[in-house]
């Protein structure tokens, strides 16, 4: 029985534009509204750290791995140096705006970037109108609004390159693909979560093993700036092992159970964390065993089955490990956004929407202090692994001809590729 199709219009030029400047206006108005927002984020780190590069110099700043007065972070920024690189740049217009409004230009820079990595992977699935009118209506997804412009967050950054190394996995360039990768872990750790998809691709197109090297090449590139700055070595390589010991809790206020573990204090922390290290070292591999499957099968994988992996390895990942937080699900955000464009099905649709859903609610906790929208959260987010899962089970009959998935097409040719086969 295939799934139900989703039947989009075709977009004449016309069309095409009035969606656009439509879309413009309300993202304008939308991001205007939010943008005296200060998060707590903003006041105890960026802010900061933006006065810092004025009244010291870009150079000074990156020198020293900059304070925060959180007690929970250990007095240390555990920001890795890329974040300050666009701060400096974004310091210059200082000169015309106060400093949250810089704040937010940067991270507002990241949501644009984003948004333009995706029409990039969309380019390769769907026609170019619709790849285009998609990525502007991703500015206004509730999770990119909150991040970028109340926020101030960064999510965007790591998320475009991400995109960037799904789209060069579907061409078939495993080098550019890793390469994207490391910038993008090289901003900030979440992108690890991608890490099974690119050892899927490795095992299932047989390729070498050095191209596992290219990601940790690209980090130690993107710290050379700082490391020149006067920053130690030794310091820029242990950001992210201080990172892991910031805070204490098997839970902030992500969407996943450990949520309610940490609520009702069901387990001890200890206890927590080495299951839900084991859950996550189970799942990661069990999405990369699937290129075993996928070698033995003598199919390629093509269209829409990627993004279906990269999401499957986004959204369950964060689902299962502990100390997660409420923005961990960005990237699994956007990449069911992008399925869902590229493969309109009911289910791909509803899953992207309880992502959503699910990422929202956990926003909704952060800047109202209501837990009830972190609860709401885990609840959707549950509904969209549930759904996910089922679909990464049929993929592992990978028939020849005919699909349960009802894929066809190869990634690049610049059509649509989601009919029914």
């Amino acid at each position: 029985m295939h799934d139900a199709v989703i039947k989009r219009p075709r977009l004449r030029t016309h069309h095409v534009v009035a969606i656009m400047v439509s879309v413009a206006a309300m993202i304008i108005i939308l991001y205007r509204s939010v943008l005296h927002v200060e998060s707590a984020d903003a006041h105890w780190w960026f802010l900061p750290w933006l006065r810092h590069i004025l009244d010291h110099g870009v150079v000074q700043t990156l020198s020293i791995n900059l304070p925060v007065l959180v007690p929970e972070a250990n007095n240390a920024g555990n920001y890795t140096p890329p974040y300050l690189y666009l701060l400096s740049v974004g310091s210059y217009a200082s000169a015309f705006a106060d400093d949250l409004t810089v704040i937010k230009m940067v991270s507002i820079s990241g949501a644009i970037f984003c948004a333009a990595s995706l029409a990039y992977l969309l380019s390769g699935y769907v026609r170019r109108e619709i790849a285009l009118c998609g990525a502007i209506a991703y500015l206004l997804l509730p999770s990119v609004v909150s991040n970028a412009a109340a926020w101030g967050q960064i999510e965007s950054f790591y998320t475009g390159f991400v995109l960037i190394a799904v789209a060069r996995a579907g061409r078939d360039d495993l080098v550019s693909c890793m390469i994207a990768f490391g910038v993008a872990v090289s901003i900030k750790l979440q992108a690890v979560f991608i890490a099974p998809f690119l050892l899927y691709l490795v095992i299932s197109r047989r390729a070498s093993v050095g191209v596992l090297v290219i990601p940790p090449v690209v980090y130690a590139l993107m710290m050379v700036p700082a490391w020149m700055a006067g920053r130690p070595a030794r310091d820029l390589a242990m950001i992210y092992v201080e990172q892991s010991h910031a805070y204490p809790w098997l839970s902030m206020n992500a969407p996943n159970p450990w949520t309610f573990v940490q609520y009702f204090r069901l387990i001890p922390q200890p206890t927590g964390m080495v299951l839900g290290i084991g859950a996550g070292l189970v799942v990661g591999l069990t999405i990369a065993g699937l290129g075993f499957v996928r070698r033995e099968s003598g199919r390629r994988d093509e269209g829409p089955e990627l993004l279906l992996i990269a999401l499957a390895s986004a959204t369950l990942i964060p689902y299962v490990l502990p100390k997660m937080g409420d923005r961990y699900f960005f990237m699994a955000d956007t990449l069911s956004y992008a399925l869902a464009i590229a493969h309109t099905r009911r289910w791909s649709v509803g899953a992207a929407l309880a992502i959503q859903i699910g990422s929202f609610g956990a926003y909704l906790t952060h800047f109202t202090g209501y837990r009830v929208g972190t609860g709401l959260g885990v609840l959707a987010m549950t509904v969209a692994v549930i759904v996910i899962c089922s679909r990464m089970l049929e993929l592992r009959h990978l028939r020849q001809g005919v699909r349960s998935f009802g894929i066809g097409g190869r990634v690049g040719e610049g059509r649509p590729v989601v009919e029914r086969i």
